[in-house]
C-alpha cells in the first residue's frame, strides 16, 4: 500500500515515517504539510538525509493524493483534519486521523472541549474509534479511523476492563506526559526554562481527552460517573504514566483475573501486577504496561499504566489500527523491543 502523511513534519509524523520505513506492506509515497514548500524533509530533520524517506514536503493536494495513495495518515493538530478529510475520496482511500477531530460522538462536545468548530455529523458517524484492543471487530475493513489520544489510550486500557465488569462510583486520575505530548508548536509552557527540572499541572479537569475517556467507558458501562483528572507535564521528551485510584471490594486475585482474561491475546499489553511499571520500560515500543495494587486498609485500588505517547499513544497505535483493518498481523512493522537507555 502506498502511504501519504499529512502533518509529516511534526513529532507524530516523524514517528510514522520511521514505522512505515520498516513495514513490509507499506511504501512511503508522499509527505505533506499545510506550509509545504517542496523542501526536503532533511532540511528540518537531518537524521533522514541520504535515506529513501528524505522526500519533499509538499502542499496538501487532495486530487493528487487521492490518485496516488492507498492510505493517508493525518498527524495534524486538532482542527485541521476535519476540513481536509472531506476533500479526499473516502470510498477509494483509507484515512487514519491522529488528531482529535473525529473522536467525540457529539459535535457540541468537541466544540466545548476543543474550542473549535466541529466536523460534520456525517463525517463523525463514519469514523471508527481506534482503541485497538477494544474495537478489533469494528476496525476490520474500516476506511475512516479516529486514533485515540495519548492520555485516553493509557487511561482506557487501564480502566475499561474494570468498567466492563463493575459499576464504579468514582475515579481519580493523575496522569503525566513528556513534553512531546504538547506537540511541536512552541509555547511558554514548553519552553526549556519552564520544563527543565520542573513538574507542571495544566488543563486541570479540562483536558480534551477527558470526554473521550468518559465516552468510551460509557460504551461498556452506562453507569459512568464524571471523572476527576489531573494532567501534568514531565521534564522528559517522551513517555506517559497514568495513575488511577478506584474504590472496590474486589480482592487482588479477582482484579488480576479481570486483566488476565481481558488481555490474554493482546500482543501489546503487558501485565506486571503489583510490580509497578515505569515509563522507561516502554519508550520506543508500542507496549502498554499495566500494574495494580490493592490497599486492603482503605479498599482503594491503584492502577498504573505507562506508554510511549508518540507510539502507543499516536503513531504506533495508528499503524496497529491499519494492520487490524487490513487483516494483517497486528504487530507488523511495529517495534516490540523498547529502547535501552
Amino acid at each position: 500500500m502506498k502511504v501519504a502523511i499529512v502533518g509529516a513534519t511534526g513529532y507524530g509524523g516523524l514517528e510514522l515515517i520511521r514505522l512505515i520505513s520498516q513495514h513490509p506492506q507499506l511504501t512511503l509515497n508522499s509527505l505533506h504539510s499545510l506550509r509545504g514548500d517542496n523542501e526536503l524533509l532533511s532540511t528540518i530533520y537531518p537524521l533522514v538525509q541520504q535515506t529513501p524517506y528524505d522526500l519533499a514536503v509538499e502542499p496538501f493536494e487532495p486530487v493528487k493524493i487521492s490518485k496516488e495513495a492507498d492510505v493517508v495518515f493525518f498527524a495534524t493538530p486538532a482542527g485541521i483534519a476535519k476540513d481536509l478529510i472531506p476533500q479526499l475520496d473516502l470510498k477509494k482511500i483509507q484515512v487514519i486521523d491522529l488528531s482529535g477531530d473525529l473522536r467525540l460522538e457529539k459535535r457540541e462536545d468537541y466544540e466545548k472541549w476543543y474550542q473549535n468548530e466541529a466536523a460534520s455529523q456525517e463525517l463523525i458517524n463514519q469514523a471508527v474509534y481506534g482503541l485497538s484492543e477494544w474495537h478489533h471487530d469494528k476496525l476490520q475493513g474500516a476506511m475512516l479511523i479516529s486514533n485515540p489520544g495519548c492520555y485516553a489510550t493509557a487511561i482506557l486500557l487501564g480502566l475499561t476492563p474494570l468498567y466492563e465488569k463493575l459499576d464504579i462510583p468514582s475515579v481519580i486520575i493523575d496522569a503525566k506526559s513528556g513534553v512531546s505530548g504538547a506537540g511541536k508548536a512552541l509555547s511558554e509552557a514548553t519552553h526549556f526554562m519552564q520544563t527543565h527540572d520542573n513538574l507542571q499541572p495544566y488543563k486541570m479537569n479540562a483536558h480534551q481527552h477527558l470526554p473521550e475517556i468518559e465516552q468510551q467507558l460509557g460504551w461498556v458501562n452506562e453507569a459512568v460517573d464524571p471523572l476527576t483528572m489531573t494532567t501534568q507535564l514531565l521534564p522528559i521528551a517522551r513517555g506517559l504514566m497514568a495513575v488511577m485510584y478506584v474504590t472496590t471490594t474486589l480482592s487482588t486475585s479477582a482484579i488480576k483475573k479481570i486483566y488476565q482474561d481481558r488481555y490474554a491475546t493482546d500482543p501489546f499489553i503487558r501485565l506486571s501486577g503489583e510490580k509497578m511499571p515505569t515509563i522507561q520500560q516502554v519508550i520506543g515500543s508500542n507496549y502498554c504496561d499495566i500494574g495494580w495494587h490493592k490497599d486492603e486498609r482503605t479498599g482503594r485500588l491503584t492502577v498504573v499504566t505507562v506508554i510511549d505517547n508518540l507510539l502507543k499513544g499516536a503513531a504506533g497505535q495508528a499503524v496497529q489500527n491499519l494492520n487490524i483493518s487490513q487483516g494483517w498481523d497486528e504487530t507488523l512493522g511495529l517495534p516490540i523491543v523498547p529502547m535501552f537507555t
